[in-house]
């Protein structure tokens, strides 16, 4: 099939294609899930319900937990939240570094890493960042971004 790098991040061109159409397009501090199937980010939802504001986007519990069960039956795993920033800053601000602690925190049993990409909308770039839990401590790395197309007469 592929191998896989620990520097990049592998994502289905539908879901890439998704984000763009949705978190690229409409104004900073919008946001979603991320769900990943072996190994591959294979869903995402976007959060119309979140409540968001200037510099914050907070998800709607109540329908994250719903779509969390509904990827629970399709086997598909939480693999983070992603959400959108102003244009130039590319980079996680302390809030998201305490956000994906706390998911981890929350689910330690489960969960040590928390994909935790940004968006900038109009220009449409990515960066793609994983919040690791190391022992005691966390580390933020950079992921280089690896688009799966789908495989002609078949599926991925």
């Amino acid at each position: 099939m592929f191998n896989i790098c620990q520097h990049n991040v592998y994502i289905r061109e539908s879901v890439y294609q998704s984000i763009k159409n949705t978190l690229g397009t409409y104004e900073p501090e919008k946001g979603g899930l991320l769900g990943s199937k072996n190994g591959i980010i294979s869903s995402f939802y976007y959060d119309e319900h979140a409540l968001t504001g200037d510099n914050t986007y907070i998800p709607n519990i109540d329908k994250v937990n719903e779509i969390l069960l509904k990827w629970e039956s399709e086997e598909v795993t939480f693999a983070g939240i992603i959400h959108s920033h102003p244009y130039l800053k590319k980079n996680l601000s302390f809030a998201d570094i305490d956000f994906a602690k706390r998911i981890i925190e929350i689910n330690c049993s489960d969960l040590y890493t928390v994909h935790f990409p940004i968006v900038i909308p109009k220009h449409v770039e990515i960066y793609w960042y994983v919040v690791i839990k190391e022992g005691d401590t966390y580390r933020v790395d950079h992921k280089n971004i690896k688009i799966i197309h789908k495989k002609i007469g078949g599926k991925l």
